[in-house]
């Protein structure tokens, strides 16, 4: 696993994100899926907010992880940079040693990010990222 700049991995997980995480969450009936879109959410803006520091300009509109109809029908956190590609972001929570990456994601995506969440889901902390995937 490739690894990034350890001064500016770990990243606060602000208001706006927690907010974007509950505007999608509510839209999902089904608990398991609601909890997934809402860790997804979060992984992305950690992801954004590390390429926005970065010096790159990430757009979470063209996302399908930003599209309550694309959230429906697969597990998604993409991230989408322009010039480059499509991000995959991928949330993992403090008792998880291991990326989960379902199979509908592995093609299409410049690299696969892993973002370890606080257990307050407070912070995240980009732990590094992988260019293919080929297994969950």
């Amino acid at each position: 696993m490739n690894t990034f700049d350890s001064s500016i991995t770990t990243i606060s997980l602000a208001l706006e994100a927690h907010n974007h995480a509950k505007r999608f969450r509510q839209l999902h009936r089904d608990p398991a899926k609601a909890k997934a879109v809402y860790l997804n959410t979060l992984a992305v803006c950690a992801v954004k907010t590390y390429l926005e520091r970065s010096g790159f300009d990430p757009d979470v509109a063209q996302g399908a992880s930003w599209q309550p109809t694309q959230q429906m029908l697969m597990d998604s956190a993409d991230l989408w940079v322009p010039v480059y590609g499509r991000v995959e972001c991928r949330p993992v929570l403090p008792e998880q040693t291991e990326m989960l990456v379902p199979p509908e994601v592995w093609d299409g995506r410049l690299c696969f990010v892993a973002v370890q969440l606080d257990a307050t889901l407070r912070t995240a902390t980009l732990l590094g990222f992988v260019n293919k995937v080929d297994t969950q």
